[in-house]
């Protein structure tokens, strides 16, 4: 948080790519615009490999095809909220908004909604949401945060938050994050 959001950091990054984030940006674009064919999506990222692209819309159709999903594919797509908590201004971009729920849409390898339960629980609490749902579509999996939960999250929010207007930003590491953390070849609180 530091690096970036203080100091302006932009990270550094080594090595090839393996398209996860344009990839991630593409099966998103296919499910907000409904788009079905490679020509139509390959349109949004011609430099994006044929195969990244026949990917990302496989993504999309898991979403759009399997049962799993069926409950939370209806309502507004990318929809932009701020969320104010005393003098901070966050602002967001929720995957989809439903009656009574808000959606994120990840592509990532790797399941963990510990991760994303702040943004999550943003996305809820700014909409008025009860329920707070991520499609991990590489799993065909639909991780719920219940009401319950996202009430379970507020005090932590809360703490962090304060943390933030306070200017506290100390570092958590942890094997996972900083292994793909931008700033680990020069943070001193790195793990590995």
């Amino acid at each position: 948080f530091h690096y970036q959001h203080i100091e302006g950091h932009p990270g550094l990054r080594m090595g090839t790519t393996n398209y996860a984030r344009e990839m991630g940006i593409l099966t998103h674009k296919a499910l907000e615009k409904e788009i079905t064919t490679l020509e139509e999506l390959q349109r949004y990222d011609p430099s994006l490999p044929w195969d990244k692209v026949q990917e990302s819309l496989q993504l999309a159709e898991i979403f759009r095809r399997s049962l799993t999903y069926e409950s939370v594919q209806k309502g507004n797509w990318e929809f932009s909220l701020q969320f104010q908590q005393s003098s901070l201004i966050f602002n967001g971009k929720a995957d989809l908004v439903g009656t009574d729920f808000v959606l994120d849409i990840k592509t990532e390898q790797e399941c963990n909604p510990h991760e994303h339960r702040f943004q999550l629980w943003a996305y809820a609490t700014t909409t008025q949401k009860s329920q707070a749902h991520i499609a991990y579509l590489r799993h065909n999996l639909l991780h719920t945060f219940s009401s319950t939960n996202l009430q379970s999250i507020t005090q932590e929010a809360d703490e962090l938050i304060q943390k933030i207007r306070d200017r506290i930003f100390e570092a958590t590491p942890s094997e996972a994050a900083c292994r793909i953390c931008p700033y680990s070849t020069f943070c001193e609180e790195i793990l590995f």
